[in-house]
């Protein structure tokens, strides 16, 4: 009895064991079968993956080529642009200086004005007195035998180079009387002093100097280098020739 019981826990400790491996067995087979399909789907999923990269790929470059052709076809279509006209320089004119004249202040008599006052009032007086004694002398000279016939030649050629100086002296003494005239006058005014073409004050020493003068000595210099000896004349005034500086 004893015996029977060993063998049959024998038997059925052998069968356990069998069980026991094939289940072992089974499960190492399940897990390879696993790992494979594992492997499989992971090849397949890179291989797709892959495969939608090269599209990608393909497709960039399909849309690059299209975009490259558009701009050739529109670049084709557009007419060839005129070549803007490049502007010639104006050649640049040197602009005259206008001189603004200062506007002259009417002003109170001063004590120097006053002086010169006095002055051209003698002055004045003084070719009155000259220019009178030669007019009546020129006259007197005329008055005589005006045919010559009781003269010798070169008594009656000196007596008519004689008016002839008497009378420039005279045109030249009227000239002069003219010009004291106008300097009283813009005294009385309380103008006097003050230059005629730019405007400004005349320096005390050129006015006692000459006391009628008009101009300063820049304004005089540049009168004379364009219209020489002819006198300076306002357009208001008579002799005035239309000679002015720019």
């Amino acid at each position: 009895m004893a015996a029977k019981k060993k063998s049959t826990t024998k038997s059925i400790k052998k069968t356990t064991k069998k069980k026991v491996a094939k289940k072992m067995v089974k499960k190492a087979t399940k897990k390879k079968v696993a790992k494979k399909a594992a492997k499989k789907t992971t090849k397949k999923l890179a291989k797709k993956a892959s495969k939608k990269k090269q599209v990608k790929k393909v497709v960039k470059k399909a849309t690059k080529k299209k975009v490259a052709t558009s701009v050739i076809k529109k670049a084709a279509k557009k007419p060839a642009t005129k070549a803007t006209p490049v502007a010639t320089p104006k050649p640049v004119v040197a602009k005259k200086k206008v001189l603004k004249m200062k506007p002259i202040i009417q002003r109170k008599l001063t004590a120097f004005d006053k002086k010169q006052h006095k002055r051209l009032l003698d002055l004045r007086d003084e070719l009155i007195d000259t220019t009178s004694s030669l007019a009546n002398d020129t006259l007197k000279s005329n008055d005589g035998d005006q045919s010559g016939s009781g003269e010798h030649t070169a008594d009656a050629g000196s007596d008519a180079y004689d008016r002839e100086i008497a009378l420039n002296i005279l045109s030249k003494e009227q000239d002069a009387l003219y010009e004291i005239q106008q300097a009283i006058l813009r005294l009385e005014q309380g103008v006097y002093g003050y230059c005629q073409i730019s405007g400004e004050r005349i320096p005390k020493m050129r006015l006692e100097y000459i006391p009628f003068c008009r101009l300063t000595i820049v304004q005089q210099e540049r009168w004379e280098a364009k219209f020489g000896k002819e006198r300076f004349r306002k357009p208001n005034e008579s002799g005035y020739r239309g000679a002015k500086l720019d």
